[in-house]
């Protein structure tokens, strides 16, 4: 038996990778709310199993609530056939009726009958591990731990299975159809294990914090790599970062540790917005940066050739008159001659600026190039 806060990072971390993992895929469908859209419908089936079953313990609930979800999306599927392909206009309309029918039944529900709806939509991680899986007279630690495991297992075999399947589903379902593919198993399958692992996240996370879960892990890896492998291999890494480190912040700040892995999760996805090498905030600056300054090199070096074929370089081509003629400050055109200069493209000579050999030959190709271009 481990203690209580080894477990409680057990069950975070769990929970990170099986929403994780099932939202990555949702991402990649370009459907990255059908997570929420299937959390928050489930709830309508914890209501309705309560109220046919006379229990919140029966486990027969997670029954209602899984059938529940699916429903909701047959619904909105057929909804969105209706209002001509609209599935955003479907969405809005299935899924809140679906969760708001959940939390008038859920709030009716006698006192006695231990369902909290506060814990149902936000989730209390904390208290995972008071729920325990006995075996015989053995204690084998928090019962969400074993589920969500299992969860998981059932999901990464999936994605493992079928993984050429899942390729041509998300990347060319016209192209599997058209190979004769049949894709609404593989489909109908991932959304029953969707709505599986959300409902057993629902002890943990609830229908709001999961669903920063559910996204965040995915986004992050989409800003980080470029293939389907290493996309999923990020997405779990990034899922056990964030449950790390929301235990981690929970222990400094003595916090909940439902919100402070959320938190988490959307700090690593910044973190990644920020600095990915190549689709990052900051490396798209530095490509502007640099691709401005390529431009302001190829017109100083076209306007030193262009006036040495006029032959008025004398009055046209010194740093002060560059300066006054393109609208550039004299130090970027310092700046940028002397770039130009460790090219060996140009060369000063009595206080004006002009152009070597093969500086001469690259003014010409740009220009026959700008051109060829029009």
């Amino acid at each position: 038996m481990l203690p209580v806060e080894w477990e409680v990072l057990l069950v975070a971390c769990l929970t990170s990778l099986a929403c994780g993992l099932t939202g990555s895929i949702s991402i990649l469908r370009r459907q990255a709310l059908l997570g929420d859209a299937l959390g928050h419908s489930l709830l309508a089936g914890i209501g309705i199993g309560f109220w046919v079953l006379g229990s919140s313990s029966s486990p027969w609930l997670f029954a209602f609530a899984v059938t529940s979800g699916m429903m909701a999306v047959g619904l909105s599927e057929w909804v969105s056939r209706a209002v001509g392909g609209n599935q955003s206009m479907a969405l809005g309309l299935v899924f809140p009726a679906f969760f708001s029918i959940g939390v008038v039944l859920i709030s009716l529900a006698p006192k006695s009958a231990h369902i909290d709806l506060d814990r149902v939509l936000t989730g209390n991680m904390d208290l995972a591990p008071l729920e325990r899986l006995q075996w015989r007279d053995m204690d084998l630690g928090p019962l969400s731990a074993w589920t969500l495991s299992c969860s998981l297992v059932l999901m990464a075999s999936f994605v493992w299975l079928f993984h050429r399947s899942l390729i041509w589903h998300l990347f060319d379902p016209q192209g599997a159809k058209a190979a004769g593919m049949v894709l609404w198993p593989l489909s109908l399958a991932w959304l029953l294990l969707s709505a599986v692992t959300i409902s057993l996240a629902f002890e943990t996370m609830g229908t709001v914090m999961v669903v920063s879960l559910l996204v965040a892990p995915g986004a992050t890896a989409w800003m980080l790599t470029r293939s389907i492998n290493s996309y999923l291999a990020v997405t779990c890494l990034a899922a056990i970062a964030s449950g790390l480190t929301g235990r981690g912040i929970t222990m400094f700040l003595d916090a909940s540790t439902t919100a402070t892995t959320a938190i988490s999760s959307i700090i690593i996805f910044l973190l990644a917005y920020f600095l990915a090498p190549r689709e990052g905030i900051f490396a798209r600056w530095r490509d502007g940066v640099k691709a401005r300054r390529e431009i302001e090199m190829r017109m100083l070096l076209v306007h030193l050739w262009h006036h040495e074929l006029l032959g008025d370089e004398s009055t046209e081509c010194s740093e002060a008159t560059m300066a006054q003629h393109l609208g550039l400050a004299t130090q970027k055109i310092r700046a940028t001659l002397n770039s130009l200069e460790s090219r060996k493209l140009v060369y000063p000579s009595d206080g004006i600026w002009k152009t070597t050999q093969q500086g001469k030959i690259k003014a010409r190709d740009q220009m026959s190039g700008s051109e060829a271009s029009r």
